[in-house]
């Protein structure tokens, strides 16, 4: 990692001294303003610190976000601008290699030897470029992930993101640090944008396609939660766990009443949907009638009587209906 931020070092003299340290986030006094998202660095005691430009602060001051441990920074270090953004290093021989966001390895294997560079914050793809949805993924198709893949390569890319609620995260723990308020149940006030800006990148286009199947963690099982209401607006299908029914060892532990789907329609599966639609429909209404019943008659749903689902449910739904 030290020789790809050594190379970054396109200009000698520095571009501003270090004036405050909060943790991750340092703020600069500068001779000019970089850009933002840019990329500069600090080195001192043998170690390269680098930074992102995140906010101009005023004419001369700005606000980085580090991308190493601030230990050992102090006052007055020189900051220097490497001339451009954030990047990482692209080739087909990333494949099957764990880096870090740097490009360098972590799996003890031999550094990346490519010059093809991508900046790792990009704009989406244009909109008159991009594809809807036209049909559903099926298997075989390699587990990869980059936006180099599909632009340059014009590859299919299935990228499994586990967890997207971890960049949520990050984002609402440094937020505060930023120096903006929190917002509702304590999230970043640019909660929505920066999913949306991940989302975005991440969607087909005339170049390639990218299928994501991403998990998303929910905080105390609350489906209302923003972050997960959020997330869960830019998928066009979602597979829901229950906690409960694994608690109850109904396996497997979906909640097809929870669960849905844009794609079941006859636009994605043609007229032969018709009767997976009817069994579809049918399995839903009784798994909801049966949730139904179990709120209102928990114990007899659980225990022997269940046996014998038919009586019992007619037993009842007479019941609840005021016929007994």
């Amino acid at each position: 990692m030290q020789q790809m931020i050594q190379s970054m070092h396109a200009k000698t003299d520095p571009i501003g001294v270090i004036e405050e340290i909060h943790g991750p986030v340092v703020d600069v006094m500068c001779d000019r303003l970089p850009p933002l998202h840019q990329a500069l660095f600090c080195a001192f005691d043998h170690e390269y610190y680098p930074f992102e430009v995140y906010r101009h602060l005023d004419a001369r001051r700005i606000r980085v976000i580090a991308l190493h441990p601030t230990g050992g920074l102090k006052r007055h270090l020189p900051v220097f601008d490497s001339g451009r953004p954030l990047r990482i290093p692209v080739t087909p021989d990333c494949l099957g290699r764990l880096l870090d966001i740097f490009g360098a390895p972590l799996d003890d294997g031999p550094s990346l030897n490519t010059s093809e560079m991508r900046n790792i914050i990009a704009s989406p793809a244009l909109l008159a470029k991009t594809v809807p949805a036209e049909g559903i993924l099926e298997t075989g198709i390699k587990v990869i992930y980059a936006e180099y893949l599909r632009d340059t390569l014009g590859k299919e890319v299935l990228l499994l993101m586990d967890n997207v609620f971890c960049f949520v995260q990050a984002g609402s723990e440094i937020s505060g640090l930023l120096g903006r308020m929190p917002a509702t149940v304590g999230y970043q006030p640019t909660l929505m944008s920066e999913v949306a800006e991940l989302q975005e990148r991440i969607i087909s286009t005339r170049g390639g396609d990218i299928t994501a199947v991403e998990a998303v963690y929910v905080p105390g099982d609350d489906m209302t939660d923003p972050a997960v209401s959020t997330i869960l607006s830019h998928l066009d299908t979602t597979v829901i766990l229950s906690r409960s029914q694994a608690a109850k060892g109904i396996y497997p532990t979906v909640d097809p009443l929870q669960s849905s789907s844009k794609m079941m329609g006859r636009v994605f599966w043609g007229t032969g949907i018709t009767q997976w639609l009817r069994m579809y429909v049918s399995i839903w209404r009784v798994t909801r009638n049966w949730k139904t019943l179990s709120q209102i008659f928990p114990d007899s749903i659980d225990g022997e009587e269940f046996r014998q689902p038919r009586v019992l449910l007619r037993w009842k739904w007479k019941t609840a209906n005021g016929s007994i």
